[in-house]
């Protein structure tokens, strides 16, 4: 389970990587203060008992260290766990030498910074709260079993210490998360004005191919509607006639932003679905899709756009190639946007593509590169809407399912 939206999965294997070294140049640090204390300083402590807890510790970090390398998914509740253990083998050491006199316990404020700086706020504060409990309690138990002959000056010099480590752990924690997710939120802008940028430059590409294929095109269209009018009528040259005027009415969409048609400022959905339909009356009428409107989703409008309809056609245009025999157009409302599903009976999509889907990078396809889907895609950003895509199975077969949402007008 994740419970960050910050961290991809790298991140994590990244995070875990770092969080065992850093424990095992602790166990070695205590191992070397557990030597010195126990063959040099010869200080009366509970040496196997800990040297049992530094032994625990060891097996965690090489349990630690298999499950990096050999498992494929590193979640947030894991690095919490492993903190958690850091903390547990460093209270355990510190309550069987010294307890809260032990200067070792301030190491918990380095657990805190990381946890302030790789969770969200609220897992922040709630380890910050686990550490200064722990530090709480074992300054109670020291206080408790000594109180009667301690001195004053040291009574009051672990309280200040206890008072100084809730302190340092509130400023860590409160600061450190503020700044890890001011840093968070930037990476997040800049990765998406990447992305736009990217994209706008794709899509300039993509505007300049086209606009110099419609005008190298136009001339050899035109060369052949004269050559096919000066021939005898029959009826393939009728045919050829008629698929050389569609050819020409395509082309003439790419000047259709400049059209009288962009003042529009809006369209309804059954107009919108008249369009549809009629185009696939006129280029396909052999499969014509099944076009639905539940409700009174036809009476709603729309922000309207010279690409909108193209932009749903590509969508359907991939359902039909991709469906064995039927393909199903439906509007609904859902909240204060409509949602427009196009479903086929076909394969369905195989899980790497669909993550692509709506992107250059889909590939692969049969019938070309994704490119009419990523324009698709775009315009419909554009318009504040988005593409999710679903795969499902029922008792008809695999089925893909495309919802298409676009914000309703007031």
């Amino acid at each position: 389970m994740n419970f960050s939206k910050f961290a991809s999965q790298g991140d994590r294997h990244h995070i875990l990587g770092r969080i065992i070294l850093l424990r095992a140049l602790a166990l070695t640090t205590a191992v070397l203060v557990l030597l010195v204390f126990q063959w040099y300083l010869a200080r009366s402590l509970s040496y196997e008992l800990m040297y049992t807890l530094v032994a625990l510790g060891c097996v965690a970090t090489l349990v630690s260290l298999v499950r990096l390398q050999r498992a494929p998914v590193v979640d947030d509740w894991e690095l919490a766990l492993q903190l958690l253990i850091d903390g547990a083998i460093l209270v355990c050491l510190v309550a069987f030498s010294g307890r809260a006199s032990n200067p070792f316990i301030y190491y918990l404020l380095v657990l805190v910074a990381i946890a302030s700086a790789i969770f969200p706020r609220w897992l922040a504060w709630c380890f910050g709260a686990l550490a200064v409990v722990s530090y709480t309690l074992l300054l109670y138990l020291d206080l408790a079993a000594h109180i009667h002959h301690l001195f004053s000056d040291f009574q009051l010099h672990l309280v200040g210490m206890w008072i100084n480590f809730v302190g340092s752990t509130a400023l860590l924690t409160f600061f450190v998360s503020n700044l890890a997710t001011a840093l968070r939120d930037r990476e997040i802008r800049l990765a998406k004005a990447r992305e736009q940028a990217l994209q706008s430059e794709q899509l300039i590409a993509i505007g300049t191919l086209a606009a110099s294929t419609a005008h190298a095109l136009g001339t050899p269209l035109s060369t052949m509607a004269i050559v096919l009018g000066e021939m005898p009528r029959n009826d393939d040259v009728g045919l050829l006639q008629a698929q050389v005027e569609r050819c020409k009415r395509t082309l003439g969409q790419l000047s259709r932003i400049a059209d009288k048609e962009q003042s529009r400022e809006e369209v309804a959905v059954d107009e919108l679905f008249d369009e549809l339909n009629q185009h696939y009356q006129l280029t396909s009428p052999g499969a014509v899709p099944e076009f639905m409107q539940g409700g009174r989703a036809g009476d709603m409008r729309l922000r309207y756009s010279p690409l909108l309809a193209p932009a749903i056609i590509n969508i359907i245009d991939n359902a039909l190639r991709a469906a064995r025999s039927q393909v199903q157009v439906r509007a609904q409302s859902q909240g204060g946007h409509l949602q427009i599903m196009v479903t086929d009976d076909g394969e369905g999509l195989a899980p790497e593509q669909a993550l692509r889907y709506g992107t250059l990078e889909l590939g692969g396809a049969e019938d070309g590169m994704g490119i009419g889907v990523f324009l698709a895609n775009t315009t419909l950003e554009q318009l504040g809407g988005r593409i999710v895509l679903h795969n499902a199975n029922d008792s008809g077969g695999s089925k893909t399912a495309v919802a298409i949402e676009l914000p309703l007008l007031d």
